[in-house]
């Protein structure tokens, strides 16, 4: 178990900083879409 431990913690270390990297692009990505949607809105009404 100490030995499995050792192998998964390094990898887990390496995978989190991505993961919350990745949640970061999610989240500006859908600001974008937000935006992008909001201002197609506002065209359309002009």
């Amino acid at each position: 178990m100490a030995q499995q431990g050792g192998l998964i913690d390094p990898l887990v270390s390496q995978l989190n900083p991505m993961a919350v990297a990745m949640r970061q692009k999610m989240e500006f990505f859908g600001w974008c879409a937000l935006l992008a949607s909001f201002f197609e809105r506002l065209c359309d009404r002009a």
